[in-house]
């Protein structure tokens, strides 16, 4: 007695539209969460600056740099270092330590990553079924 079957694998698991939209969701929560960490770190800018510049605050910009993205001033602002505390000019060469803006909005960008990449991946879940 012989028995045989045949087992056909169709679906976005198998024709490769899973793997395509997994690429584009890890696109696109790595470009959101950028973009959460620019604006989080405008929003401490808003909470510690007493005078704030609007030069300052327009180079401040999530970019994308080849396959990754940043947030940061671009290194063009002289200053920049300065205000965050790692400059050569900082403590304890004067009294001034920096303030706190990116430190802090990278600890509540931290916070914040996983939520960000469960409300992206709603429709990109779609597309896997």
């Amino acid at each position: 007695m012989n028995i045989g079957f045949r087992m056909t694998q169709h679906g976005p698991l198998f024709d490769g539209r899973a793997q395509a939209a997994l690429r584009e969701y890890v696109d696109d929560v790595e470009a959101e969460v950028a973009q959460e960490g620019e604006r989080l770190v405008h929003k401490y800018m808003h909470e510690f600056f007493q005078h704030e510049t609007g030069y300052y605050a327009s180079h401040v910009r999530a970019r994308a740099r080849g396959s990754i993205y940043e947030v940061s001033d671009g290194g063009k602002v002289v200053y920049g270092p300065w205000l965050a505390g790692t400059g050569s000019r900082n403590f304890p060469r004067t009294r001034f330590k920096g303030y706190e803006h990116w430190r802090l909005a990278f600890q509540e960008l931290e916070k914040n990553t996983d939520r960000i990449a469960e409300r992206v991946f709603i429709p990109y879940l779609r597309r896997m079924k």
